[in-house]
């Protein structure tokens, strides 16, 4: 086999991993909307709080970050995905909205 064909293959894997790690960049409005196209790509660019719970098991579960409104500099980090951009977008549009467990009260 000549080296060109075995070039060529090994040329397409690199392009294919290179174009995992894209983030594209949107502003609407106020807030720039930030849209990545792994979430290993993401996490590397959240804050060093959100990258140490990134995959910790809790018991039989595994917290995982697709998402995170960063309101201080109106900055949305979100993997390339309408639910969890929308997601983000409404901690932006609604401050007081929180996640079903964050907004249950614990009982006395």
């Amino acid at each position: 086999m000549s080296r060109s064909l075995i070039f060529i293959p090994v040329l397409a894997v690199f392009l294919s991993c290179a174009a995992k790690e894209r983030v594209e960049v949107f502003h609407v409005g106020e807030v720039e909307v930030r849209l990545y196209s792994t979430r290993e790509a993401m996490t590397k660019e959240l804050p060093e709080v959100l990258q140490l719970v990134d995959n910790l098991r809790v018991t039989d579960k595994v917290i995982k970050v697709f998402g995170y409104y960063d309101r201080e500099n109106k900055v949305i980090y979100s993997v390339d995905d309408a639910r969890t951009v929308i997601h983000e977008f409404r901690h932006h549009f609604e401050p007081e909205w929180r996640h079903g467990s964050e907004a249950k009260s614990i009982p006395n």
